[in-house]
């Protein structure tokens, strides 16, 4: 009998590489996502450390700092809501990603159980394949020793004669040591 070749084989690989590009991706998303967060703590963190630094100075060192600091409060603060817009952005097609690749698992996984259902229908049938050679075979070796088929022995019972293993199925001969 021929090799196991199931039909749907080459759709099954194209889902395991479709999958495995929208795990990229979204490991891609999450780095990206992580840096923009990143980004945001930086200059905020950054932002309150010249807030800190300006209320230790003495008045007169610190009010042309802190017009500078004034002066360049709305342009950071830009920065930063443009970096959590894009963080928001980022997050909204994580989401989306996450949802394909759920979607492809899915579809993975049912063709997967499809092919392993056929899998063991082949084997099933393969199985019943050899086991009628193996009557066939049985039944003519049964027939070469003079014997009908199905013929009934003394117990009323039908009888199943095996080769002898000293004589290799040649009819029945004494092995002498």
């Amino acid at each position: 009998m021929k090799r196991f070749a199931w039909p749907l084989q080459r759709l099954l690989d194209v889902k395991i590489q479709k999958e495995q590009a929208l795990r990229g991706e979204l490991a891609r998303l999450q780095q990206e996502l992580a840096f923009v967060g990143g980004e945001i703590d930086r200059r905020l963190a950054a932002l309150e450390k010249l807030a800190r630094d300006l209320d230790g100075q003495e008045l007169q060192d610190r009010l042309p700092r802190q017009q500078i600091f004034l002066r360049q409060l709305p342009v950071e603060q830009a920065v930063i809501d443009t970096l959590r817009a894009h963080g928001q952005a980022l997050e909204a097609a994580r989401a989306e990603k996450m949802a394909q690749l759920l979607k492809e698992r899915m579809s993975r996984k049912t063709l997967e159980q499809l092919r392993e259902k056929r899998l063991l229908q082949y084997q099933k049938e393969l199985n019943a394949v050899e086991q009628k050679h193996l009557d066939e075979v049985a039944q003519g070796m049964h027939q070469r020793k003079g014997v009908p088929a199905g013929s009934k022995g003394p117990s009323g019972a039908v009888e199943a004669r095996l080769p002898s293993p000293a004589g290799c199925g040649l009819g029945t001969r004494e092995v002498v040591s």
